[in-house]
């Protein structure tokens, strides 16, 4: 009879040990899911500023003066009648890229990860076209 009733405890201390672990696992997916969310809702939003001032400089024949970003600074580079617009954030890093043929009115690379830069002669080509001076 003495042994029944010492093992109440011990089986008490694990029930609430297994109750503790399923409510921080809980807890931790609805952070997870909601963190998740937010942040794939942010990069919408970046895609979709970046998409405007693409648009804006298709329509504008490779010209990005006037258009407000929000998020982004942006610049173009051009060779000739190739022309590219990119979108840096605050820090100066490139976030994304376009580059456009104007003469066929082309999009000859779209970048919005993993950058496409070659490296010819010492000199940087962002997408292995256009030379990266500003």
């Amino acid at each position: 009879m003495r042994k029944r009733k010492g093992a109440a405890l011990p089986g008490a201390i694990m029930l609430c040990t297994l109750l503790m672990a399923v409510t921080f696992g809980v807890a931790f997916l609805v952070v997870n899911a909601a963190t998740t969310s937010r942040v794939e809702s942010i990069e919408s939003a970046y895609r979709l500023e970046f998409e405007s001032a693409y648009r804006y400089f298709l329509k504008h024949d490779g010209s990005i003066a006037g258009f407000e970003g929000q998020t982004f600074l942006y610049s173009v580079l051009e060779s000739g009648n190739t022309k590219g617009v990119l979108a840096k954030n605050k820090a100066g890093s490139l976030c994304f890229y376009a580059i456009i043929d104007f003469t066929t009115k082309k999009t000859l690379a779209y970048q919005t990860s993993d950058f496409y830069i070659s490296v010819k002669d010492g000199e940087s080509y962002l997408g292995g076209i256009l030379p990266m001076t500003e």
